[in-house]
């Protein structure tokens, strides 16, 4: 069934019209929300702005009072260790002036080493004479000359020392003990042991 071709243009422009009505209702429909975001963004950011002046200065004073309490422990905490510091460089000071004062009774020219130089002595500049020393030992005598000679000549005739008796053996105590000098050099008449 097909409708007359003049009732088919007057739907047609009845379509028309209505696309039309909808169109601008549309438009006016989302001018109307764009109003009222805008508005709403608006008392949004007011209400928000409103509410931040009212707690930021509470919160400010809040974290300054937190932020003064900690800064002043840590300042007496600092303010003890420079005492301590101070103390220290005070005790330094003083043990400094005290080895500065014994140097100088015992440094040159002090109260102990005075600017003199006994007769003999050696200067500053002058090298000092090790402390060990070669010692030459004393020569022999005549008479340990010829002992040793008397026993280098038994050891090569083959005879020991123990059998040829030396030649200053005295004969009896009393001659020995008349010979025997005392402690302190010889003896004398009054010793004891003077017979």
């Amino acid at each position: 069934m097909s409708l007359p071709p003049p009732a088919l243009e007057t739907v047609i422009e009845e379509l028309r019209k209505q696309n039309a009505d909808l169109i601008e209702q549309l438009r006016l429909l989302s001018d109307s929300l764009r109003t009222d975001c805008a508005r709403q963004h608006t008392e949004t950011l007011e209400a928000v702005n409103a509410t931040a002046n009212e707690r930021i200065p509470f919160n400010v004073k809040s974290y300054l009072d937190d932020f003064s309490k900690a800064l002043s422990a840590e300042v007496r905490m600092l303010l003890k260790e420079v005492g301590k510091l101070r103390e220290e460089k005070r005790t330094l000071q003083f043990e400094l002036g005290a080895l500065l004062t014994l140097q100088s009774h015992y440094g040159p020219a002090g109260e102990f080493e005075p600017n003199w130089r006994p007769p003999g002595g050696r200067g500053p500049g002058e090298p000092v004479r090790p402390a060990w020393r070669n010692v030459q030992p004393p020569p022999k005598s005549k008479r340990q000359r010829e002992r040793e000679a008397a026993a280098a000549a038994a050891a090569a005739a083959g005879v020991s020392e123990g059998l040829v008796p030396p030649a200053d053996v005295h004969s009896s105590w009393a001659s020995w003990r008349q010979q025997m000098p005392g402690l302190f050099g010889p003896r004398s008449a009054h010793s004891s042991w003077a017979g």
